[in-house]
C-alpha cells in the first residue's frame, strides 16, 4: 500500500506529461485552422465563379437587349426574322427556363460574352397599356442570359418595354 502511495506522490515526469498534453491540443488547433482555411480557400473561390456567372449571363441579356432596341418594328413582329425571338409557347419547355433543352441553337443565340447564350421572348402587348390602334403599342419582352461553365450555371431575366 505504501509502494502505491509513493508512486502517485513522485512528481517525476510530470511536466513532460503536460508539455505532450499542451503539445497535442496546439497539434489540433493547427488542424483545424488548416481545415477551415481550405473550407474558406473553397468558398471564395465558388463566389469568384458564380459572379463571373453572373456577370457573363447579364452582359448577354444587356446585349441582347441593345439588338432588341436596333431592331425594326416589323422585324419584331415576324419572329421568325431571328433565331433569338421566341414566342414563350415555341420554347421545347417554356415552364423550366433553365432547362437545356430551350438553350440549344435552334431557340438560343451565342452571345459575345464566353460561355454564355440569350433567349428573347415576346409576351405580347404589355399589361395596362391602350389597345387603341391611333396609339403606339407598348410591347413586352423577357431576355434571359445563361452563362454555363464547368463551375456552375447562372441565368438572369430582365423584363423590357419597347413602344412602336
Amino acid at each position: 500500500m505504501r509502494n502505491l502511495i509513493r508512486i502517485f506522490d513522485n512528481e517525476n515526469g510530470s511536466v513532460l506529461a503536460a508539455f505532450i498534453l499542451i503539445l497535442s491540443l496546439l497539434v489540433m488547433i493547427g488542424f483545424a485552422s488548416v481545415d477551415l482555411s481550405n473550407t474558406e480557400v473553397t468558398t471564395s473561390g465558388n463566389e469568384v465563379a458564380y459572379k463571373q456567372n453572373v456577370f457573363n449571363a447579364e452582359a448577354a441579356v444587356v446585349e441582347n437587349a441593345h439588338r432588341l432596341s436596333q431592331t425594326t418594328p416589323e422585324e419584331i413582329m415576324d419572329t421568325t426574322s431571328y433565331q433569338w425571338l421566341n414566342e414563350p409557347t415555341d420554347l421545347p419547355q417554356p415552364d423550366d427556363i433553365v432547362n437545356p433543352e430551350n438553350w440549344t441553337d435552334a431557340f438560343s443565340q451565342v452571345a459575345v460574352t464566353p460561355d454564355s447564350r440569350f433567349i428573347t421572348c415576346s409576351e405580347g402587348i404589355a399589361p395596362g397599356t391602350s389597345l387603341d390602334m391611333s396609339h403606339s403599342q407598348v410591347r413586352s419582352f423577357s431576355i434571359y442570359g445563361q452563362c454555363r461553365r464547368e463551375s456552375g450555371l447562372s441565368t438572369v431575366r430582365i423584363g423590357v418595354l419597347r413602344a412602336f
